[in-house]
């Protein structure tokens, strides 16, 4: 169990690399979909200054940050914001795991103020064999986590799907050697 985690932590650390690099420089509100156990934003300067709103279906999460808003909410569902009202979101290796993902796509897209930023990270198509195989074989990834997997992505399906919503692209690309998509989307002004 302990290289479970030990790996899966690692793997969650190589994904935020790209979403620090691309933090929007000027925002107000954020929400991180899917925040997990131990979010992405705990490690963010200046916290005091942002409104932070993570949402997972985990009981608790570890922070001890007044400023941060947690709410227990399973994604699938429609999301408990007004429209308009967050600057910047962030959905990291979730999409991946919802039934309907267009779905929960039009719901960020709702809550997201225009000029808003949207970040978001899935597993390649790249990514399933060596995912399985870490989890299934090797028992050195999470195994519940994999199985949930409801599908995984081209360049070129998920940029199509991120337009269709209504998003512009501003960036997409590969990384972690091509096993997974970044995607900054901004919503029309």
């Amino acid at each position: 169990m302990f290289q479970s985690i030990s790996l899966d932590n690692f793997i969650s650390y190589l994904r935020y690399r790209p979403v620090y690099k691309n933090i929007p420089k000027n925002f107000s509100n954020l929400l991180d979909i899917g925040c997990g156990q131990n979010p992405w934003f705990k490690n963010l300067k200046n916290k005091s200054s942002i409104n932070i709103y993570g949402v997972d279906r985990f009981d608790s999460i570890n922070i001890k940050d007044k400023n941060i808003n947690y709410i227990k909410l399973e994604i699938e569902n429609k999301l408990p914001f007004n429209d308009n009202f967050f600057d910047f979101i962030t959905m990291l290796a979730v999409l991946e795991h919802l039934d309907k993902d267009r779905d929960i796509l039009n719901e960020i897209f709702r809550i997201l103020k225009p000029n808003g930023y949207f970040i978001l990270t899935v597993p390649t198509i790249y990514a399933k064999p060596i995912l399985e195989f870490l989890a299934f074989k090797l028992n050195l990834i999470n195994r519940d986590s994999i199985r949930e997997h409801k599908r995984y992505y081209t360049k070129n399906n998920l940029q199509d799907l991120i337009k269709k919503t209504g998003f512009n692209v501003n960036k997409i690309f590969y990384f972690e050697f091509g096993f997974n998509l970044f995607v900054l989307a901004q919503k029309p002004f």
